[in-house]
């Protein structure tokens, strides 16, 4: 959490702008994703589907009106989620207007990348059953490589960052017609 917290924080101020009342949002796991649950709290009426315990917490604690759903799977107590094929056919009953995701990487090759095989497998069930996919990253992630594949750029709609990626990056992202948000 304290690694770029300002970068996240401001990252998620912006990326929860994005939002109206009424729609539907996948959020996983991840460090910016929880200081986006707590800019929720300025959007009403959404309905927040999960797998963090954390950032379920944090949104049935607000005073927003959110709903939450946590999907239950095996629990993994080092990030505070659920994993596993349980949390994956959990994910195959919603239909969400959007999947907002943070990553380990993101490159022009693969596009964004996690370093763990359970929170990618989490996150590409997300996509599957989503609209759109807004993907929260800062520039520390721009242009390193993880080992699991979440999704290749063509499948982001937009990512929300605190800088503007690199020229490479920056040149495959208008390519694959990602919309870049700064915050």
């Amino acid at each position: 959490m304290s690694d770029n917290a300002e970068a996240k924080a401001r990252i998620a101020t912006v990326a929860a702008q994005l939002l109206s009342s009424g729609e539907t949002v996948f959020v996983d796991t991840g460090s910016t994703t929880l200081y986006f649950a707590e800019s929720l709290s300025e959007v009403s009426g959404l309905t927040i589907v999960t797998n963090s315990t954390e950032i379920a917490d944090t949104i049935a604690s607000s005073t927003s009106g959110n709903r939450t759903f946590l999907l239950g799977g095996e629990y993994s107590p080092g990030n505070r989620q659920t994993v596993g094929t349980m949390v994956a056919a959990q994910i195959g009953s919603f239909r969400a207007h959007h999947t907002v995701l943070t990553i380990g990487a993101l490159d022009g090759r693969t596009g964004a990348m996690d370093y763990n095989i359970e929170e990618a497998q989490v996150a590409r069930a997300m996509i599957e059953q989503s609209e759109t996919l807004t993907v929260l990253v800062d520039s520390s992630k721009f242009n390193e490589v993880a080992s699991f594949k979440v999704c290749s750029l063509a499948r982001i709609g937009r990512i929300v960052c605190d800088a503007t990626p690199p020229d490479a990056l920056g040149k495959a992202l208008r390519a694959a017609g990602v919309q870049v948000i700064l915050a």
